[in-house]
């Protein structure tokens, strides 16, 4: 399953589950026996949450997920800011709340219990933003939460015109994998694993 992380300035940040194509068969096949099959779909194919409300037990145990997929607010840290307001924004509690889930807080001493179960970790995490968030305190918060917990960031400033879309909009990419935890409950095909580790051959986290 996938979570996305989906945050802007003009609703509460929200998470959504997205199912896997598994799951979203047999919600499909349910539905097709439902006489109200349109809303069961809807209903099924994602949940929401806001994202400030999600606990440590909510993300060890109820929503599990291989990868994780943010695009925190962008206005505390756009270059057309004077002075960014960085992680003094209002804007960016939910992405900082994520961030001590996943490794507590900057100076540490927090409990197993106070940060997300080690299996229960997405084995991918995909981050997008403005160029300029990689200088940000924010960005940094991030890097050393998941470099506690064994991740290995790769950062990339890409365009859509590099891949053939007629976008000119430079923007921020991070790449973060998990590939030192294993557990009979996640697949995570070795052919993969290799694939993605190639992004990492000559990038520092």
């Amino acid at each position: 399953a996938v979570l996305q992380f989906n945050d802007d300035s003009t609703s509460s940040p929200v998470a959504v589950e997205v199912e896997s194509t598994k799951q979203r068969r047999s919600s499909n096949k349910r539905a097709r026996n439902n006489k109200n099959s349109t809303n069961s779909t809807n209903n099924n194919r994602q949940k929401t949450v806001s994202i400030e409300r999600l606990t440590v037990n909510d993300l060890s145990h109820r929503l599990l997920a291989n990868v994780w997929a943010m695009s925190p607010p962008c206005q505390p840290y756009t270059r057309n800011n004077e002075v960014p307001t960085d992680a003094s924004d209002p804007r960016a509690k939910s992405f900082l709340h994520l961030c001590r889930l996943i490794g507590g807080s900057a100076g540490g001493g927090e409990s197993e219990s106070e940060m997300i179960d080690t299996l229960a970790l997405p084995r991918l995490i995909l981050v997008e933003n403005v160029v300029g968030f990689e200088t940000s305190e924010c960005c940094q918060i991030f890097r050393a939460s998941l470099l506690r917990r064994g991740y290995r960031l790769a950062h990339f400033h890409l365009n859509p015109t590099q891949v053939g879309i007629s976008n000119d909009r430079p923007r921020y990419y991070c790449v973060a994998v998990l590939l030192d935890v294993s557990s009979s409950s996640r697949i995570w095909n070795d052919n993969v694993s290799e694939a993605v580790g190639k992004l990492f051959e000559g990038t520092s986290a």
